[in-house]
């Protein structure tokens, strides 16, 4: 069965980082997010394109090269308690915050983005963060934004405004807000 197939590879910690396509023959919606759920990074259905294919290929292939060379080039780590975490678990969480922080700034960084950096559908994003650290993909981008926002505060590495925009906010209130649910206090009231 090729679902559990990709499942038990996607346990493995030394194979789980290889892309995985589907090419089926199962057509219904329920098979496609099935086989995403268990892991599997695209669904084809037969009879498939073979240029299409090829380019997928290739595109994951490059996507793969790009997250090897930006973890490679910065280290930093969410805080979690990392004993609790599975070595397959752990080295996906590293890499998803590896590709929100050299995406800080973008504010238009979307669950979508996110999912398409790290070769994954966004179900399987979704369901991963999830298992790993409760949050949403969107709650942990918030949170890394607010979280590296509050450093460049408390460091007073700009006004709030610059900062806000820093790390990826649309607009000065918005982080205001959010931070101030986070962190039960105004971002102002840090800086002074």
């Amino acid at each position: 069965n090729g679902f559990e197939f990709v499942k038990e590879l996607r346990e493995d910690p030394s194979v789980n980082f290889i892309p995985v396509i589907l090419l089926t023959g199962k057509d219904t919606k329920e098979d496609t997010l099935a086989g995403l759920d268990h892991g599997a990074n695209d669904y084809i259905i037969k009879p498939f394109d073979m240029d299409e294919l090829i380019a997928l290929i290739k595109s994951m292939l490059r996507g793969q090269k790009l997250l090897k060379a930006r973890f490679e080039s910065q280290s930093s780590s969410i805080f979690v308690n990392k004993e609790k975490l599975k070595s397959a678990d752990q080295q996906f969480l590293e890499q998803v915050q590896k590709a929100i922080l050299d995406n800080l700034e973008d504010s238009s960084l979307s669950v979508e983005k996110l999912a398409g950096m790290l070769n994954v559908g966004r179900a399987t994003l979704h369901r991963k963060l999830i298992k790993i650290v409760d949050e949403s993909p969107v709650q942990l981008i918030r949170r890394i934004r607010l979280e590296q926002g509050k450093q460049m505060i408390e460091n007073k590495s700009g006004t709030i405004s610059e900062i806000a925009y820093s790390v990826g906010f649309e607009s000065v209130s918005w982080f205001s807000k959010c931070f101030k649910e986070q962190y039960d206090v105004n971002p102002s009231e840090l800086l002074s």
